[in-house]
C-alpha cells in the first residue's frame, strides 16, 4: 500500500466511497487517492516483472492490502479504545442477509441484472452481425458505447442497492448515523448508474427496432426500480459525494 506522503493535499477525502468505479471515464481521478494508490501498484508490479493483469498477481496484491488496511484498522481501533469484536453481535450479519433477500427491490434489481446481462449478449451478436454489413461506423459507435455502458452498471446497480438496504436495515437495528448515510450514497451511485442504464437502452431502441420486444421490458423494470430507489431511499437526492457533487 503507497504512503500519500506530499500528495495529501491534492485527494479529496473519501471520493472513492460514492464512484461508479469507471476510473477510465472519471475526471476526477487525479483527485483520488485510491485510482492513485493502484497506478503506483500497477507501476510496481510491472517494475517486478510480473503481469499485473494475471489473476494470481491480483489475488496477490488484494490480499496484501487486505491485510494492511486490517491492520491499520486495528491499530486505529486500539489507539482509540474500541473493542472490535464487541461492535455487533456474530448472528447480525447473517440476520441482515436474510432480511435483505427478502426485500422487493432486491429481488427486481437482480432479475433486471441477469435479464440485461443476457440481452447483452444478443447485443453484442447484433453489433457484430451490423458491423459485418458495413453499417455506418457512427451507428455502430453508438451501439458499442451503449454496450460498454450497459455492460458497467447492470451488476453494479444491484450491488448498490443491495448495500444501500444493508445499510437501511442496520439502521432499524440501530447501528449508527454514518450506516445511515452511507445506505443514501449508495443509493444515489445506484440511481445514477439505473439512469446511465435507462439513457443507453433508449439509444439502443432508437437506433435498432428489430431489438424493440427484448427492450421493452428492460425499460419497464428500469423505470419502475428509479421509482423504488426513490421511495426506499428517499434522501439519497440530498446525499453529497465528495468531489462529484461539491
Amino acid at each position: 500500500m503507497v504512503a500519500r506522503k506530499d500528495y495529501e493535499a491534492d485527494f479529496i477525502s473519501g471520493i472513492y466511497n460514492y464512484c461508479d468505479r469507471w476510473c477510465e471515464r472519471c475526471p476526477m481521478t487525479h483527485r483520488c487517492f485510491l485510482f492513485y494508490q493502484e497506478s503506483k501498484q500497477r507501476e510496481q508490479t510491472l517494475e517486478e516483472g510480473k503481469d499485473p493483469d494475471d489473476f494470481e498477481v491480483v489475488v496477490e496484491n488484494i490480499e496484501q492490502n487486505f491485510s494492511e488496511a486490517k491492520q491499520l484498522l486495528q491499530q486505529t481501533a486500539e489507539e482509540q479504545g474500541i473493542d472490535l469484536q464487541k461492535l455487533a453481535p456474530a448472528e447480525e450479519p447473517q440476520m441482515r442477509r436474510t432480511l435483505l433477500l427478502e426485500q422487493p427491490i432486491h429481488k427486481k434489481a437482480h432479475k433486471f441484472a441477469m435479464d440485461c446481462h443476457r440481452f447483452l449478449d444478443e447485443l453484442c451478436s447484433y453489433i457484430h452481425e451490423e458491423e459485418q454489413k458495413g453499417s455506418p461506423s457512427e451507428a455502430i459507435a453508438v451501439l458499442q458505447d451503449c454496450f460498454e455502458i450497459l455492460g458497467w452498471y447492470h451488476m453494479q446497480t444491484a450491488v448498490k442497492i443491495d448495500r444501500a438496504l444493508s445499510g437501511k436495515l442496520g439502521v432499524r437495528q440501530r447501528i449508527s448515523r454514518v450506516t445511515k448515510l452511507d445506505s443514501a450514497g449508495s443509493a444515489k451511485v445506484a440511481y445514477l448508474g439505473l439512469l446511465r442504464c435507462l439513457d443507453s437502452l433508449t439509444r439502443v431502441y432508437e437506433n435498432n427496432q428489430p431489438m424493440a420486444s427484448q427492450l421493452m421490458p428492460l425499460l419497464h423494470t428500469l423505470y419502475e426500480l428509479i421509482d423504488d430507489v426513490d421511495r426506499e431511499f428517499p434522501g439519497h437526492k440530498r446525499f453529497k459525494r465528495p468531489g462529484f457533487d461539491d
